[in-house]
């Protein structure tokens, strides 16, 4: 059973806290050292018995590849979280990947309490303005290498970007490859990819994923940053999307530029 202090991967790697859950069965992320503490995030799938079975492996297996893809795109780890190593920890009984991001907190942990996070409480000040978009722009360059390599992430949401607090929006990176394919359909039981859905999908839960499903959750993931969600996860995704694009209208402190993109 893994827990803070744990060793893995030859303890190469220490695991310090944990970072997010993401459903049962699934994946754990952690934030970690190496041997001479450097901060590091570490994905971790437990398995039971002596082996992971086959089409946990294949899972694991497919997000890998995925991930060294990414990780080897020209200036990659300007703007994505990307892959450092792997492995199979038999001591450990887990699948984990090491991975490499200027921050490793959630955007989602500091949109909770937005009070807290300067940048997050100035919104209004035009220079912090313009350094958030700049910040944001750098996501949707990130996000355009991974469709350039005709890549789907179909997760794009708060919880799949991370950063430093104290180094501010500059330091955000897109992660969160859990679902991202080269091609393929969405599935209403794709776990995770609920987080956000597209308004093609309310009425078709086979509907094709699709690069332009992919920017409407960029889209969303802005405005919540701007102007919040206003929803809970719980809320069915119609409501989550009435009331964002009621928050948008509606929020007098966007300019009629920021507020025509958002609506796009």
């Amino acid at each position: 059973m893994l827990e803070i202090g744990s060793g893995i991967l030859g303890d190469r790697y220490t695991l310090k806290r944990r970072v997010l859950t993401y459903h049962e069965g699934g994946p754990v992320v952690w934030e970690a050292t190496d041997t001479i503490e450097n901060p590091l995030l570490v994905k971790t799938w437990a398995y039971s018995g002596d082996q992971p079975d086959d089409l946990y492996r294949a899972q694991w297996d497919l997000e890998l590849f995925n991930l060294f893809r990414i990780s080897s795109s020209p200036g990659a780890e300007m703007r994505l979280v990307v892959l450092r190593d792997a492995g199979i920890d038999r001591n450990a009984k887990c699948l984990a990947m090491v991975l490499a991001s200027p921050g490793l907190v959630p955007l989602d942990a500091l949109l909770i309490e937005r009070a807290l996070t300067s940048w997050l409480r100035e919104l209004a000040n035009p220079s912090t303005r313009v350094t958030v978009w700049r910040s944001l722009r750098n996501l949707a360059l990130g996000l355009t290498q991974l469709h350039e390599q005709h890549m789907l992430h179909r997760d794009i949401s708060t919880r799949a970007v991370f950063l430093d607090p104290l180094l501010g929006p500059e330091s955000m990176r897109l992660g969160g490859f859990e679902l991202t394919v080269r091609v393929g359909s969405f599935r209403e039981t794709d776990v995770g990819a609920r987080y956000v859905l597209a308004p093609e999908f309310y009425a078709n839960s086979l509907a094709t994923h699709t690069f332009e499903s992919d920017w409407y959750q960029f889209g969303v993931l802005v405005a919540t940053v701007l102007v919040g969600s206003g929803t809970t996860l719980e809320a069915p995704p119609p409501a989550r999307h009435a009331e964002t694009l009621r928050r948008v209208q509606a929020d007098v402190k966007l300019q009629e530029l920021e507020r025509d993109l958002l609506l796009l």
